[in-house]
């Protein structure tokens, strides 16, 4: 069961903040993150940084277009700590993925420059 927030019909959103508001969406936390590492990228602006910018503002993105999509970008479940953790779980797989490219970069880079 959900506590709706908004209704949207036909995609037009009307923002309304019910009880704890954003809290319980499940795209906050990747969205914070990736606001967060904009922060970190403006200061230290590595291609590594970058590429964990658009994994995460990805994460994000997709979440927003995903409620979007069913008419439920600010809907709350009953248990607004699964929709925390749902976020959590997303924003844990963009750093896993974030890892595994990096690790793979720097291989590439490093057979590169044995091939030289």
């Amino acid at each position: 069961m959900y506590h709706s927030i908004i209704l949207l019909p036909k995609g037009a959103a009307l923002f309304l903040f019910y009880g704890v508001g954003l809290i319980g969406i499940c795209y906050t936390i990747p969205l914070f993150t990736s606001i967060v590492s904009s922060l970190i990228w403006r200061k230290k602006k590595t291609v590594k940084t970058w590429r964990l910018n658009l994994l995460l503002y990805g994460g994000a993105t997709f979440g927003v277009i995903d409620h979007l999509w069913n008419r439920e970008l600010f809907l709350m479940s009953e248990n607004p700590w699964k929709d925390l953790a749902l976020g959590v779980v997303i924003t844990v797989a963009v750093f896993i993925l974030w890892g595994i490219i990096s690790a793979i970069s720097k291989k590439i880079a490093v057979l590169q420059e044995e091939k030289v």
